[in-house]
C-alpha cells in the first residue's frame, strides 16, 4: 500500500522533539474530521491530507496506517513523508526543515481529476438513459406504424405500381 516514503536526518534521541511530533501526528490523525489538516506544535509543523472520494473513516484509517508507518520508519528523524495511494502525512521541526507542499498540491490535482470524472461518468449515464428512452419511443412508433399499415391492406385494396408510379385502386 505504500507509495512514498521519505525520512530526514537523525535528530538522535530528544524526548522533547520526538513527543512534539506524536503530538503533531496525533492531532493530523484525530484532527478535525476534515480531507485536510494541519498545524503548528511548537517547532514541529505537520500537514495531512486524503483524496476527497475516502468516507472520512476511511480518511480517518488511512491517516492512522500512514502516521503508524511514518513513526516507525523514520523513528528519530528531523522530518518525514508517508504517502499511501489515498492519503498524505508528513511533519517537520521549522528549525531544521521547512515543510513542503508539492505533493499536496499533486493530492490535491488527484482529488479534482477524481471528482471530474465521476460528475462525466453522472453525465454520460444520464445522457445513455435518455437515448435508451428515446430508441424505445421510436420502436413504440414503427409498431404502432406497422399495424395501421397492416390494419390499412385489410381494408382498402393495396396500392399497385404502374410504368408512371402509383396506381390507385378504383373507387367503387
Amino acid at each position: 500500500m505504500e507509495m512514498c516514503r521519505r525520512c530526514g536526518p537523525s535528530i538522535g534521541y530528544n524526548s522533547d522533539v520526538l513527543n512534539r511530533i506524536d503530538v503533531a501526528l496525533a492531532y493530523l490523525v484525530g484532527g478535525n474530521r476534515e480531507y485536510f489538516r494541519g498545524g503548528d506544535f511548537g517547532n514541529i509543523q505537520g500537514v495531512a491530507q486524503c483524496v476527497q472520494d475516502l468516507s472520512l473513516s476511511d480518511c480517518q484509517d488511512c491517516l492512522q496506517e500512514a502516521s503508524g508507518r511514518l513513526r516507525s520508519e523514520c523513528e528519530t528523524s528531523t522530518w518525514g513523508d508517508m504517502y499511501l495511494r489515498k492519503c498524505y502525512i508528513r511533519y517537520a521541526d521549522h528549525g531544521r526543515h521547512v515543510i513542503c507542499y508539492g505533493l499536496l498540491v499533486h493530492v490535491l490535482a488527484a482529488t479534482k481529476a477524481k471528482k471530474v470524472a465521476k460528475s462525466a461518468k453522472s453525465e454520460a449515464a444520464s445522457a445513455k438513459k435518455k437515448a435508451q428512452e428515446v430508441e424505445d419511443k421510436a420502436d413504440e412508433a414503427l409498431v404502432k406504424v406497422q399495424k395501421a399499415i397492416e390494419n390499412n391492406e385489410k381494408i382498402n385494396k393495396p396500392i399497385t405500381f404502374g410504368p408512371y408510379g402509383p396506381r390507385m385502386p378504383p373507387c367503387y
